[in-house]
């Protein structure tokens, strides 16, 4: 009031009262005024008091909430950071409005500002993902896990998966978008790193000596770490020394000069002292800074080989083109280390995830679903253990909804077996410990067991010390693991391999050998280490040198084994593989055995099937005697074919295929003539009941059937006669035809048997056939040669009798014409002539009538049989015909012969003028021709007739049917023809013509 008064300004002030009569404390504002003179002196002060205590409470109260809202923004942005994962808000054209440090980060930013101005659309490093990742936004509302390539700020690539909705207003406009980025490119690293080492380990299943081992090692050491090239070192335990024992990618004479470093170099203190070196330059001295220069080497791993704390070997890689060995190529190399140096290492733990949750400054809810909708599984619990968070991934991997989840302890997600380890090792977390990767196992809805990697961090409150929260992250790698375990268990293969495994050296030491192979070393009496008997190094060599696979069968005690060896030449040893083939090989010789028989069997019946169309062919009974007989020969047997006599009483040998000088040894040993020789069916039983019954036999040894057909007297011969034939066995087949026995078929010689009779049976069937159709051929030969002599009497009577009718007609009825033709004159000449004019024209109209008829006679006569054709031969009655024919047709006929100036017989003559003339005839009916050509030759042997027209023809296929068209005139001259041994032939195309062609031998 004072400084009021001094300055006469007004004043405000709100003061704290303590109320007399309740002790209540109260607020008040006062306001005062000065009231000044009129020379402006202030005389006092008007002023109010106002009661402002609800209003300080109310206002006090909204500071509290407000400090509260701005602790409780604090405290979940703290959280957002510690959330491993990328956290964003783009517009829906990619500016970033918010974003967390892990993000930033990720992407390479220096600070938040930059973030903030940076647009998300342009971090893909392939423009057609964003407009990918933007069609599955406009569709769904929603992205869910979409991998991508995206580029950092300084250029470099790495691979995210994005989990990001759409944030919209009431009307559904988007107005920005919110997600969570995570880094998975460790992942894939790891993936391939894991697939690596599992197809290493698939190898090594395989590898049974330490060079192989060694060069499987640095082929993938290379290929993992993306180098260029290598080698691996052993150390000696004793010395230090190191020597290169395998190498890849390096020329000789690098080589040359890094192969061995004593040990007391720098190089060998460098491998000892166990720690890996990663740099551009090694500096080991000018010999090998030259070969560097020389081969342009920059980026180097050099990486110790542990083993029971003991530095066993060095694994060295080298890079052409890259400057620095890449982080995770070192992972890699230094886990392919661990498998050289005898153990395989756990895969190292996953890179965590560097991501958080993008800082929402809206509420809780939006952190909440910033958290659902993580692609990785989430949980948060307070410090009681009691689950407050449960992501959607979690949902999945568990099967439970959040809803059952959150508000439950812990322990519940663990198995019974396994709670208290899984506890126990959360426990570290919660002890302070920020980031710790453990593998646990998350028991699930339906009681599956599922193992995860589990990622915690802890969340505190701003005084950094009270526990808030833990946050943690898992990734399922239960079939990571199985792959693991089944990589574990290829290893074991060369040891549980049954059959034998051996490696060998060239100068043929046994490196390695499985219990199924040491059998086989006791065979050799060898044991590992030793080298192979004398007679097998050589094998090795041979193998080795020739690089081709060879395989030897041995008796290994009661078993027989197929060692296959197989050379490695690059390493110069070789592989060897046993297989028991003992039960195949016993399969295969009954096999065998089966199938030869069966060939045998089956070359036996083709043979004889085709003997059997041979057999066929044949014509006469003899004819197949002989080809029966010939046929067998060719197999390697004798045949011997007997023929029932009429009475059936006897068997008469009709054929057989002994040689001469055996026949004739044979005959003097009996006294017998074997050629003529008939076996009698009453003395013979053997011979009469295969001819009674039917049934085919087979007989060993072949004399104790054979003596069943001798004399009696020489029977005690057979044994010795089959002796000096070669007959050890015989069949014997019956010849049947139509039912009814005729003779025997056998066949004897060395190597038949009883499953040869079906073969034997069955061409002694086609022999009978060929018998009875040559019975057939014999009859109708019989019946063909009486046609002959029958149709040729006709043609010669149908001939006599043309000749006879055509001299009746000339001769008599001609004559007979004649006559009256003068008596016909002369009474015309006689007639009075009163005689009236009409019958007198009556008269001549008679006399013009029968002078028609006479010539109509005359041409019958000749016709039927010109008289010339016996008189003047062939050759001029053609020329009298065809000069008559082409007088009455109309048609230009040629007529050309050659080499006739001697006559034919009156057969020929007759045979050619007939068909020259029918031929002539059907080109008048049908040929609508204008010119035919007659051509007339004559040979040696044979005189040929052609007629050929140019008329309108016709089809070939329509030759029967144009001879049935045609009449009987052709198909009589070509019967003709055929009875005088000659052919007959017609060719015609349509428009093309006819030719006739006919050929008689004489």
């Amino acid at each position: 009031m004072e400084k009021a008064i001094a300055g006469s300004e007004s004043y405000h002030r709100m003061n704290r009262i303590v109320r007399a009569d309740d002790g209540a404390v109260r607020h008040t504002a006062v306001h005062g005024s000065p009231v000044r003179s009129a020379d402006g002196h202030v005389m006092e002060f008007v002023g109010t008091v106002q009661d402002i205590t609800e209003r300080v409470l109310a206002e006090s109260q909204r500071d509290a909430t407000l400090e509260a809202l701005r602790e409780s923004e604090e405290h979940y942005r703290s959280l957002f950071e510690s959330v491993p994962v990328g956290l964003y808000r783009t517009t829906p054209d990619g500016q970033i409005l918010d974003v967390n440090s892990v993000m930033l980060e990720m992407l390479g930013f220096p600070d938040r500002d930059t973030g903030l101005a940076a647009n998300a659309a342009s971090a893909y490093a392939n423009p057609k993902d964003r407009v990918r990742w933007q069609a599955m936004m406009d569709r769904e509302g929603l992205v869910r896990d979409f991998q991508a390539q995206w580029r950092r700020r300084d250029g470099t690539s790495f691979w995210v998966k994005d989990t990001a909705r759409a944030v919209a207003d009431g009307e559904g406009r988007v107005l920005h978008y919110e997600g969570s980025l995570e880094d998975i490119t460790e992942g894939k690293r790891a993936d391939n790193l894991i697939r690596a080492q599992r197809d290493l380990g698939l190898a090594l299943a395989t590898a049974l000596g330490l060079d192989e081992t060694l060069r499987l090692c640095l082929e993938a050491a290379i290929h993992v770490s993306e180098m260029d090239c290598g080698g691996i070192y052993l150390v000696d335990e004793t010395s230090g020394a190191c020597d290169i024992v395998s190498h890849q990618g390096l020329p000789p004479d690098f080589i040359k000069s890094a192969s061995h470093f004593d040990g007391d170099s720098d190089q060998a203190r460098l491998v000892t002292a166990g720690e890996p070196i990663y740099t551009e330059h090694l500096s080991l001295g000018v010999e090998l800074d030259e070969a560097e220069r020389r081969e342009s080497l920059r980026a180097h791993a050099v990486v110790p080989v542990r083993h029971e704390d003991r530095v066993v070997a060095c694994l060295n890689v080298a890079s052409h083109n890259r400057y620095e060995v890449p982080p995770h190529a070192r992972d890699a190399i230094e886990a392919i280390t661990a498998q050289i140096g005898s153990a395989i290492a756990r895969e190292r733990a996953e890179s965590q995830r560097d991501a958080t949750l993008e800082a929402l400054r809206e509420t809780r809810d939006y952190l909440d679903n910033l958290i659902n909708h993580a692609n990785a599984p989430i949980i948060i619990w307070d410090p009681g253990e009691r689950i407050t968070r449960f992501n959607t991934a979690f949902e999945h991997l568990t099967g439970y909804p959040a809803d059952e989840v959150i508000g439950q302890e812990l322990p519940m997600l663990f198995p019974e077996t396994s709670r208290a380890e899984s506890l126990g090792k959360i426990a570290r977390t919660l002890g302070g410990e920020f980031w710790e990767s453990v593998e646990i196992s998350i028991l699930c809805r339906d009681g599956e067991t599922r193992l995860v990697l589990w990622n915690s961090a802890n969340i505190y409150a701003e005084d950094g010390t009270t526990l808030v929260a833990t946050i943690s992250q898992g990734t399922d790698i239960t079939e990571r693991r199985q792959r693991e375990q089944q990589v574990a268990r290829l290893a074991k293969f060369p040891s549980e391999n049954p059959n034998p495994v051996l490696r060998i050296a060239r100068d043929g030491t046994i490196l390695y050998a499985n219990e199924a192979g040491l059998p086989l070393l006791d065979l050799w009496g060898c044991q590992i280490g030793q080298l192979l008997p004398d007679g097998w190094s050589g094998l090795n060599i041979d193998v080795l040198t020739s690089g081709v696979t060879r395989e030897i069968e041995i008796k290994c005690g009661d078993r027989t084994l197929t060692l296959i060896f197989a050379p490695v030449v690059e390493e110069d040893y070789l592989n060897v593989y046993g297989l028991d083939t003992t039960e195949r090989k016993k399969a295969e010789a009954a096999l065998r055995r089966s199938l030869e028989e069966t060939a045998r069997g089956q070359r036996l019946l083709l043979a004889l099937s085709q003997a059997a169309q041979t057999v066929q062919r044949a014509r006469t009974a003899e004819e197949v005697y002989r080809t029966v007989g010939d046929e067998v020969v060719k197999l390697g047997y004798h045949a011997f074919v007997f023929a029932l006599t009429h009475d059936q009483q006897y068997l008469t040998l009709r054929h057989l295929t002994i040689k001469p000088t055996l026949l004739r040894a044979a005959e003097k040993l009996t006294g017998l003539s074997l050629q003529t020789f008939r076996v009698p069916l009453v003395e013979s039983p053997v011979f009469q009941r295969v001819l009674t019954e039917g049934e085919t036999s087979f007989d060993e040894p072949a004399a104790d059937f054979m003596a069943g057909g001798l004399p009696k007297r020489v029977r005690s011969l057979a044994p010795r006669m089959a002796a000096k034939l070669g007959l050890e066995q015989c069949i014997t087949a019956p010849l049947t035809v139509s039912g009814e026995r005729i003779g025997l078929l056998l066949v004897a010689g060395a190597g038949l048997t009883e499953a040869d009779a079906p073969a034997i049976t069955t061409f002694a069937n086609q022999a009978s056939i060929a018998l009875g159709n040559a019975r057939l051929v014999e009859e109708a030969r019989t019946h063909t040669t009486d046609l002959e002599k029958l149709s040729i009497r006709l043609f010669k009577a149908q001939e006599e009798e043309r000749r006879r009718i055509s001299l009746e007609l000339h001769d008599e009825l001609g004559q007979a014409l004649t006559a009256m033709g003068f008596d016909l004159a002369a009474i015309e000449r006689e007639l009075p002539a009163e005689v009236a004019p009409k019958a007198r024209e009556r008269l001549a109209n008679v006399g013009s009538l029968l002078a028609e008829v006479d010539e109509r006679v005359s041409q019958m006569a000749l016709d039927l049989r010109p008289q010339m054709l016996d008189d003047l031969g062939l050759l001029p009655t053609l020329r009298w015909y065809l000069n008559r024919y082409i007088k009455r047709m109309g048609i230009d006929v040629e007529l050309e012969a050659v080499d006739f100036e001697e006559r034919v017989t009156p057969d020929v003559a007759t045979a050619v003028y007939r068909t020259v003339q029918e031929a002539l005839t059907n080109v008048a009916k049908h040929a609508g021709a204008s010119r035919v050509a007659v051509r007339l030759e004559r040979s040696e042997s044979t005189v040929t007739a052609v007629v050929q027209d140019n008329g309108r023809g016709f089809e070939a296929e329509e030759h029967t049917a144009h001879l049935r068209e045609r009449g009987a005139g052709l198909l009589g001259i070509q019967e003709r023809v055929a009875l005088l041994g000659g052919s007959f032939d017609i060719q015609s195309r349509p428009g093309q013509g006819t030719r006739l062609t006919m050929r008689i031998p004489i």
